[in-house]
């Protein structure tokens, strides 16, 4: 027998892509040689012993990428030594890389609420397979894409991406995760062939919240050319305690007749609180008008607003005052004849949305006198006969004007 005996691997086909434990069949043309003792060896390493003509490899020890396979067996009868050429097999134990994955939110926003589009995006490649599938995992599965289409750019980049709209009944505040799957393509793949990477998505569905409000003005009465100042608390579930970059508007229309929305200040004061001042104009023609509704409204990033009050608005309630009070004496009426000393004088002082403290009054222009109560006054100087003059000064607490 001088003729060489051939041999050839079968299953898989040369050059497959291989995975997990796999087996690999081979023939020998033995021409009328009898063999013994087959091995193979990869990468040129040490022969292990086959079971006939098929050898089972675990190829999780071997690292991704090309390997060499050679079979070894020998003539018993010459114990002659004959190899195969040697084959390649690729071989693939882990899924694609993905990185940088991505969120793009609305326009100016670094969250997204219920009902908003976003784009998801992943860079997703495979050194050594196609790609099976790229999926999306956020509530249920959906399919990323790399065609031009569903939110992405530009096809065949590896950039795979989704435009989804957040549904109204999958509202959240804060973090939540989600994770891109992506499985590669092989032949009979056993393990390892899909890589998972997570990421978070800042949701936002609580509007946010006015807690309180305060003034630092004596009081909540107000005439042309002051300024009325409102310290306004909010918060939301979003950011913590307090929470700042909030949109904070307030209309005083109701009691300025030339009111314009530019000019209303908004700062912020530290966490979640702003300060609203806003200059009543000096010819405003609106007056003595009380408890009338500074309308205030709060809008995050989102544009969810404070629903507390009236569809969106919180209400702070002044009042203005710009025309004069009027002063009567009711007993004696005016004109009246009196005895004098001991009398005892009554009198009004009727001002909506005024406080008046302070009330004095004078006689016959002399310095004005404390009167003995709000809206009496015990004469207690002798008077000479004849037409005498009285008069009432009092003091506007609200506004600080004397009449």
């Amino acid at each position: 027998v001088n003729s060489v005996p051939t041999c050839s691997f079968t299953v898989p086909v040369i050059g497959s892509t291989i995975n997990g434990t796999e087996t690999l069949a081979f023939t020998i043309n033995a021409i009328g040689r009898t063999i013994r003792d087959t091995a193979v060896s990869i990468d040129g390493g040490s022969y292990t012993a086959t079971s006939g003509d098929t050898f089972i490899v675990n190829t999780l020890p071997l690292a991704d990428g090309a390997h060499t396979f050679r079979v070894r067996f020998y003539d018993t009868g010459t114990s002659d030594t004959f190899f195969s050429d040697p084959v390649t097999f690729v071989v693939d134990n882990h899924g694609p890389s993905i990185s940088n994955l991505s969120v793009t939110y609305p326009t100016g926003q670094t969250r997204v609420r219920p009902g908003q589009p976003v784009t998801f995006k992943a860079l997703v490649r495979d050194a050594l397979s196609n790609l099976d599938s790229v999926v999306l995992y956020f509530d249920t599965p959906m399919a990323m894409f790399d065609n031009g289409t569903n939110g992405d750019e530009f096809s065949g980049d590896s950039i795979f991406s989704l435009r989804w709209a957040l549904p109204f009944d999958m509202g959240f505040t804060g973090d939540t995760t989600w994770r891109v799957v992506a499985t590669d393509t092989g032949r009979n793949f056993q393990a390892g062939n899909s890589e998972t990477v997570s990421a978070t998505l800042q949701g936002d569905s609580a509007p946010p919240i006015v807690y309180y409000m305060l003034t630092s003005d004596p009081d909540t009465v107000y005439s042309n050319g002051q300024t009325v100042t409102i310290k306004v608390y909010i918060d939301s579930d979003a950011a913590g305690d307090g929470e700042s970059g909030l949109a904070v508007t307030a209309n005083f229309a109701s009691f300025d007749s030339n009111y314009t929305a530019g000019a209303v200040a908004v700062s912020e004061d530290g966490p979640g609180t702003y300060v609203i001042r806003y200059t009543i104009s000096a010819n405003n023609v609106v007056a003595n008008r009380l408890n009338l509704a500074v309308r205030i409204r709060v809008t995050d990033g989102v544009g969810l607003s404070d629903t507390t009050i009236a569809a969106g608005d919180t209400l702070w309630v002044i009042s203005v005052v710009n025309g004069a009070p009027v002063f009567a004496f009711t007993t004696p009426a005016a004109g009246s004849t009196i005895s004098g000393k001991g009398e005892t004088i009554v009198f009004t002082i009727t001002g909506a949305g005024r406080f008046f403290t302070d009330t004095r009054i004078s006689v016959d222009g002399a310095a004005y006198a404390t009167t003995t109560t709000g809206t009496t006054h015990l004469v207690n100087t002798v008077l000479t006969t004849g037409l005498h003059t009285f008069r009432l000064r009092a003091f506007d607490t609200s506004t600080g004007d004397t009449f």
